[in-house]
């Protein structure tokens, strides 16, 4: 099932090495992490609010591809539980609930790094950061969406 991320608000200043902006002041961290798949399964636990995305095809150079605050009338958050079910909220309302797992592979077996993935029912997503406060996954490095959230639980 493809994953409904979509919501409200960038952040107007940041300062971190680990995050670059686009012209909007949209944030989007660059750093991979090196942590465990089970300290990724405690960091990813709690709410998290959708910030921004960005739609990742050739056909839509930036600034265009941009999914920026307010463009949609509406909050999307998602709750993690240690259930391994994914809450997806709506203005704070209940919209769908669907199982999660999270796992870290190598792509190809002379790869120096595994990846981290979300998946959410059948679908995947990477996961390029994760830290207390930051969630940063999706699918365009093939043409697809990459979503920025920050926790608020």
């Amino acid at each position: 099932i493809m994953l409904l991320i979509m919501g409200l608000g960038c952040e107007d200043e940041k300062e971190d090495s680990n995050l670059i902006s686009d012209q909007n002041g949209c944030y989007f961290p660059v750093s991979a992490t090196s942590i465990s798949e089970d300290e990724i399964k405690q960091l990813i636990l709690g709410k998290w609010e959708w910030q921004c995305g960005r739609i990742m095809d050739r056909a839509i150079p930036p600034p265009d591809n941009l999914i920026l605050p307010g463009s949609l009338g509406h909050s999307i958050q998602y709750e993690f539980l240690q259930t391994d079910v994914v809450r997806i909220y709506r203005d704070q309302k209940l919209l769908e609930e669907h199982i999660y797992d999270v796992r870290k592979f190598k792509i190809l077996p002379s790869d120096e790094y595994d990846v981290a993935y979300l998946y959410v029912d059948d679908g995947g997503a990477m996961i390029y950061h994760i830290s207390a406060d930051t969630l940063f996954f999706g699918t365009g490095s093939s043409d697809g969406r990459d979503d920025l959230f920050i926790r608020i639980q």
